[in-house]
């Protein structure tokens, strides 16, 4: 019972292994097999026929290496691009502010002519990396009365009126809820 398992499991191995054969025998790109390798009767693969030549190698890394910089100079580009096209609507943006801002009239909130009695006043300094100093007046700013606590702002969850106008069911309802209204 055993040898006959056993033979069969060979049996079915030497079928693979043909089949396998076959495969690669029949693989368009498969150019390594000669006529005298490509009967049944040999099972297995010469490997030196298969062997892949240095220079192949090479060139195939040359291709690869050439192709992975087509992709790295690509995705530059790409970037450059993204990156021009964002600073042309950045400025176009600032042209557009710009413009509106020298169409209207802003008033400045504080006098910029300097008080009378500036040199006794205390003053705000910035001093910049290149060594130029600006100076103004510090100024009070006196609070705003804030509004009282009974009137704050409360987002609204539904619409009372439409609900109880869903809510009632015949004409009487409707009227007597439009009229309490």
């Amino acid at each position: 019972m055993e040898n006959e398992s056993t033979r069969k499991r060979e049996r079915q191995i030497r079928a693979a292994k043909r089949l396998a054969f076959e495969s690669i025998k029949s693989h368009p790109l498969c150019t390594a097999f000669s006529s005298r390798l490509a009967t049944p009767q040999y099972e297995r693969i010469n490997k030196e026929a298969l062997k892949v030549p240095n220079e192949w190698k090479k060139k195939v890394k040359s291709e690869y290496m050439k192709l992975r910089q087509l992709k790295r100079f690509r995705r530059n580009d790409e970037i450059k691009s993204a990156y021009l096209a964002n600073r042309r609507y950045i400025s176009e943006k600032v042209v557009l502010q710009e413009n509106y801002f020298h169409r209207t009239n802003a008033i400045a909130v504080f006098p910029t002519d300097l008080p009378d009695h500036y040199p006794v006043m205390k003053k705000c300094e910035v001093k910049q990396p290149d060594g130029v100093v600006q100076s103004t007046p510090l100024r009070i700013m006196y609070s705003v009365t804030p509004i009282p606590t009974m009137y704050t702002w409360a987002p609204i969850q539904q619409n009372f009126m439409d609900h109880q106008l869903l809510a009632t069911k015949n004409g009487e309802e409707r009227t007597f809820v439009l009229d309490a209204q």
